[in-house]
C-alpha cells in the first residue's frame, strides 16, 4: 500500500490523489487486512499472497485474484510494484485473457 505512489512515480506518472481502500485476505487465518478509509471508491481485494506475487512481480495479475474497482485502483493494479528500480516488463500471463483483468 506504501508503495502505491512509486509505482506510479517510476512510470513518469502523478499518483492518484484519492484515497484507496485495500482489503486483502491473510491466507493463514481468513482475516481480513484492511487499509484506507471504508467509503473509497477506488478499491482493491483479494487474497494477500497473490497481492504480494502481484507487486513483487512473480505472477501476471490475470491469473491472480486481486480485483479493482476505480479506474485509478485498476491502473494501480497494472503497474504495481513493491521493489526498488525500474519496473521492467513484468511477468506474461500463463493463462489465456478472456474478456475482463
Amino acid at each position: 500500500m506504501r508503495a502505491r505512489d512509486f509505482a506510479f512515480a517510476v512510470r513518469g506518472a502523478a499518483a492518484p490523489a484519492e484515497e484507496f481502500r485495500v482489503e486483502l485476505t491473510s491466507p493463514v487465518t481468513g482475516e481480513v487486512w484492511a487499509y484506507g478509509p471504508v467509503g473509497a471508491a477506488q478499491r482493491v481485494t483479494g487474497p494477500a499472497y497473490d497481492f504480494c506475487l502481484l507487486v513483487t512481480r512473480r505472477a501476471h495479475r490475470a491469473d491472480l485474484a486481486v480485483r479493482a474497482e476505480g479506474a485509478d485502483a485498476d491502473r494501480w493494479l497494472d503497474i504495481a510494484q513493491a521493489f526498488a528500480g525500474p519496473p521492467g516488463e513484468g511477468r506474461a500471463p500463463r493463462r489465456e485473457q478472456g474478456g475482463g483483468k
